[in-house]
């Protein structure tokens, strides 16, 4: 059977009627070609005999849309696990009627009928139903052209180090011109040599350790000198460790968020790393002092009800952030606004309102100051907000182009460049001089271009062609990734060690995307493989990549966060295991290429990480799943 391509299931047919040679049954002389714009059937190229039998082929439809009951899904699994049901001959001496691309035999359409939506994904050219195996979840495709914006970015000083016209040459080559002292004793060519260096010398796939955790982790940060990194969990803790040598981590304190709900949902960092403020699903932000020893933590309530700019009680907060200063804390809230917090005065000072949906993710556009202010909101808008002409509590500024909630905002720090991740399973790096006046977005014909799907649960249904939003400000839009299930990070790679060379997102597929800034796929490192140490043992389907779970993969990994040392190439991607037990994990990976030799392929396949607790005991195997743990058994 013709195999089809990932990435034009958007506008596939499900059903694919060919030739049958029983002489050679592994191979059919007749290909079909890629479907077009234009044509909603495929057409099958070759002269066939008219005595010529037909095999009526129907691809196995995966219900993880929300839209199928669990006896769907039971089905569906059972066809999967018998290897009898994986090649079924629906029929025999079927003509296709070339004028008609959905006229079926009778038992095609009976295998049809039984699959709900296959039919309305034919007509309508929408494929929402997810691939088997976690390394295939529904996403859009990897843009294979450079965008030449991003290109011509990539040729500025701002993303790392480029060489006009310059041909490229190996790494080997770079650091035996640099050490003969072939680029001379100038400073900044040195900078720009090693810089260079830098940006090639990409994270492996291997990981050199994982860190087990007993419950989801949801963040996980390395401080912005590197020395410091800190995850968050599900058990409401938040673990510190010591990353002054980034490739031996040492566990040093933990502390409580008492009385939080679901889980921690985001954490921050100081400046001077001496407190990191967290939160929950409530109207309270916890401090706590980093240093250790110190288990004093400090609750700054932003219900207070006492002082004007107070939050609702029953808000929840979605992000925090703090200033560049350290004097102020800004949040993010399911009330669709955004709050400013003095630490000095202990009361909530601004709240500025501006969106129609919770709002997901805030950042400060410049690192030394509290000036400006990025939200991104489930209403798939940022807006930015000034916080020197603020006294109306309007944004000035509005970034329109994504078509499904934001679940990320990243500024690169300079005050110009910000990335976000949105549900429409893009990446989109913005301007600060593009955006767009708020009188004048108002003024636009504002339709909900929003599918409202569910990413909990739901597949994002893939539009061919795809959903273009008329008023979209970005200047390079980025794809290949899952934004599925939880609100997946993305970020600029650092300057140091990477001259913020990329970008690069979580993924609910299991991986670690990392982009050029032209939209082109840099490398791809597969948490997923790099974790597998840590699947339960115990689990019912260990010979298989999946079992539907909620419309999801049992054993899936979903990385939520990642992040990039500052000045090392290493990174930490902070994932969880869906189903059975709802693990989490830390791994920590490196680039090392200088460690192995590249023509040993045998001690890179047989190489496994070592695996340590929560606390960095080393352990032997990964700890069994908690029973008494929320969602054991879902």
């Amino acid at each position: 059977m013709a195999s089809h391509n990932t990435s034009q299931r958007s506008y596939e047919w499900v059903m694919e009627i060919i030739p049958v040679d029983y002489e050679t049954d592994d191979e059919t002389d007749d290909e079909t070609d890629e479907e077009t714009d234009e044509e909603t059937d495929e057409e099958i190229d070759g002269e066939t005999d008219e005595d010529e039998e037909w095999e009526v082929e129907v691809t196995e439809v995966e219900h993880g849309t929300g839209h199928g009951t669990d006896d769907d899904y039971q089905s569906h699994e059972d066809e999967e696990l018998d290897e009898e049901m994986s090649d079924r001959n629906l029929g025999h001496d079927v003509q296709p009627d070339e004028n008609d691309p959905f006229a079926m035999d009778e038992a095609v359409q009976r295998a049809v009928d039984s699959m709900p939506f296959l039919r309305y994904n034919l007509l309508f050219g929408i494929d929402n139903t997810p691939d088997p195996g976690p390394s295939s979840l529904q996403t859009l495709p990897v843009n294979e052209e450079p965008n030449e914006n991003g290109r011509a970015l990539m040729l500025t000083s701002d993303f790392g180090s480029t060489t006009p016209g310059a041909k490229e040459i190996s790494r080997e080559h770079q650091l035996l011109k640099r050490e003969l002292g072939y680029y001379g004793g100038s400073r900044g060519v040195m900078r720009a040599c090693n810089q260079r260096l830098a940006q090639s010398c990409l994270p492996e796939s291997k990981a050199d350790f994982v860190i087990d955790h007993d419950y989801r982790c949801y963040i996980g940060q390395f401080s912005e000198d590197g020395d410091l990194f800190y995850s968050c969990a599900q058990d409401m803790k938040v673990r510190m460790f010591d990353t002054y040598d980034p490739h031996n981590w040492k566990h040093y304190k933990t502390v409580d968020y008492m009385d939080g709900k679901w889980t921690i949902t985001d954490a921050s960092l100081s400046p001077d790393n001496k407190f990191l403020a967290y939160s929950s699903i409530t109207s309270v932000v916890c401090l706590a002092d980093t240093t250790p020893g110190r288990d004093e933590t400090m609750s700054l309530d932003f219900a207070r009800g006492d002082v004007p700019h107070s939050m609702h009680p029953s808000a929840g907060i979605m992000s925090v952030k703090f200033s560049g200063d350290g004097n102020e804390i800004c949040v993010g809230a399911q009330d669709q606004c955004v709050y400013i917090y003095d630490i000095t005065a202990n009361k909530p000072i601004l709240k500025m309102h501006g969106h129609t949906d919770d709002v997901n993710a805030v950042c400060y556009a410049d690192k030394s100051s509290p000036h400006i202010i990025y939200s991104g909101s489930d209403d798939t808008t940022i807006k930015i907000w000034d916080r020197r002409s603020i006294s109306d509590g309007r944004p000035v500024g509005v970034f329109a182009g994504h078509t499904e909630g934001i679940t990320f905002v990243h500024s690169k720090g300079d005050g110009r460049y910000v990335v976000s991740n949105g549900k429409d399973q893009q990446t989109k790096l913005w301007d600060l001089r593009n955006m767009m006046d708020p009188d004048d977005f108002q003024r636009k014909d504002r339709k909900n271009y929003s599918t409202r799907f569910d990413y909990r649960t739901d597949w994002y249904p893939i539009f061919n062609p795809p959903r273009l939003h008329p008023y979209d400000k970005s200047i390079v839009s980025i794809q290949g990734h899952s934004v599925h299930r939880t609100l997946i990070r993305c970020y600029f790679s650092p300057p140091v060690s990477s001259g913020s060379r990329y970008i690069y997102s979580g993924s609910a597929d299991g991986k670690v995307k990392i982009y050029n800034i032209d939209s082109t796929l840099a490398k791809e490192i597969n948490v997923h493989e790099a974790t597998s140490i840590m699947r339960p043992i115990e689990d019912p389907y260990p010979s298989t990549p999946y079992s539907w779970w909620g419309g999801f993969h049992r054993n899936f990994t979903c990385v939520r966060d990642v992040s990039w040392h500052p000045t090392a190439p290493v990174f930490a991607a902070t994932s969880f295991q869906a189903g059975r037990g709802r693990k989490g994990s830390i791994s920590v990976h490196t680039w090392r290429g200088a460690d192995w030799d590249l023509r040993d392929a045998d001690k890179k396949k047989d190489y496994k990480p070592k695996i340590f607790s929560s606390e960095m005991e080393e352990l032997s195997e990964p700890r069994p799943c908690n029973p008494s743990q929320p969602g054991y058994f879902d």
